[in-house]
């Protein structure tokens, strides 16, 4: 997958938006809930991999094809 540099200038509008998403999203670190049995917690912890990669991948997508969601993409024009 392409590698997104958050300080290149951006083609369009949506494309600021999409980085700024994803350097709000953090490394991911597993959260084990109170009271989660030995069993459960390799589900768990698969299951919020398995969350943050796709927010992670629909960033990415969101930033190469913002087109695809129905975001504009015109000229991005910044100072």
């Amino acid at each position: 997958m392409e590698t997104i540099e958050f300080h290149s200038p951006f083609q369009n509008i949506s494309q600021r938006a999409a980085c700024s998403y994803l350097k709000s999203l953090s490394e991911f670190a597993f959260v084990m809930p109170e009271g989660l049995g030995p069993q459960q917690q390799g589900e768990m912890e698969a299951s919020q991999r398995d969350l943050h990669e796709f927010f992670k991948a629909f960033y990415e997508k969101l930033y190469q094809s913002p087109d695809l969601f129905g975001l504009p993409v015109s000229e991005d024009i910044y100072f």
